[in-house]
């Protein structure tokens, strides 16, 4: 497990991740609100956990009450790997709708995090991003996934665009098929075996199969439609890639997880393929030089940097980081166009 802490606040409960490059003030910073603190971990990392520890006790008084190994939760329980498949059927909607229930519930009190490979801080999403986005991206310009669609996942699902898109998925009465395969021909074998109608896959699959002619002679008919989220991929690359997997609809997205998420998605169909669609509502964004005093014109090159009412400044409220993220408010995205 590469999470080193779970952290719960027992009354309001603050689910809390970190990872093991987290230093403790990046980890005190998490936590720092919790009253109740229970934590979980691998053994290798208690010398860690006493670090923070001493610094709770010094500046709010004792707040662990109980460590526990994982090894000790766990036991000695495998998980089984004999069966090729498993599937999990519910008898009715109520487990998505209480899934879906608890992102809406004590709006002013909980918080979802969402951990990704950011290593300067701690990405923090509001619980309610989640249905927010759900909500948008449900809208008929951006087309399935339907209730007769079979929806592939070969991407990483812990970032926001993922973890939407998944949700989206399985709220539109989708089927859902996830895989930690990436390799072009990996993924192709498994569109081919489960008949998939629409498939989220990393910017590196798209650019491997336009170079790959012979997946023209493969037999895709099921396939309609992909969605690319991470990197920006130019056009040519694009329509070659839509000629290869014979394709209706190839777009792309923009989303950034420490931004607040989802910035923008190509509407279904889109021709423009280089484009990475229309701005979701509320966010506003601008092109600024690389010294951040002036706005760029019209093919200038510079930086976006956007403003929404989900991006936040870092937990910790260091003012050199906020300085480094943020101009007037603006996040500054790193992207250069």
């Amino acid at each position: 497990m590469s999470e080193v802490y779970g952290t719960w606040n027992l009354s309001l409960l603050h689910p809390i991740l970190a990872r093991a490059h987290h230093n403790r003030r990046e980890i005190w910073a998490q936590v720092e609100k919790s009253q109740v603190v229970y934590c979980f971990m691998e053994e290798n990392k208690l010398s860690k956990l006493e670090n923070v520890r001493r610094t709770w006790a010094v500046r709010s008084g004792e707040r662990i009450l109980s460590v526990r190994l994982l090894d000790e939760i766990l036991g000695s329980a495998k998980l089984s790997i004999n069966q090729a498949q498993i599937k999990l059927k519910s008898k009715n909607k109520r487990q998505l709708q209480e899934v879906l229930r608890i992102f809406w519930q004590h709006h002013s009190r909980k918080e979802l995090f969402i951990l990704q490979t950011h290593q300067n801080f701690q990405d923090q999403l509001k619980y309610h991003i989640v249905p927010y986005f759900l909500q948008q991206l449900s809208c008929p310009v951006f087309g399935p996934p339907s209730v007769d669609d079979k929806c592939l996942f070969a991407k990483n699902i812990h970032h926001i665009f993922e973890l939407v898109t998944a949700f989206l998925a399985l709220k539109n009465g989708a089927q859902l098929i996830v895989t930690p395969e990436q390799y072009p021909r990996q993924v192709i074998d498994i569109i081919k075996k489960w008949k998939v109608t629409m498939a989220y896959v990393i910017p590196i699959f798209i650019y491997q199969c336009s170079k790959d002619v012979n997946l023209e002679k493969d037999d895709l008919e099921s396939l309609k439609s992909i969605v690319t989220s991470g990197a920006p991929i130019g056009e040519t690359t694009m329509q070659l890639c839509k000629k290869r997997l014979k394709l209706q609809d190839l777009r792309q997205a923009y989303s950034i997880t420490k931004a607040g998420g989802i910035c923008s998605l190509a509407p279904y169909g889109q021709e423009i393929l280089k484009s990475v669609g229309i701005l979701m509502p509320g966010l506003r964004f601008k092109v600024m030089d690389f010294g951040m005093k002036e706005t760029c014109m019209p093919r200038q090159l510079g930086q976006i940097l956007i403003h929404h009412s989900h991006v936040e400044t870092p937990a910790h409220k260091n003012p050199e980081q906020v300085k480094a993220a943020f101009v007037s408010e603006f996040f500054k995205t790193g992207t250069v166009v």
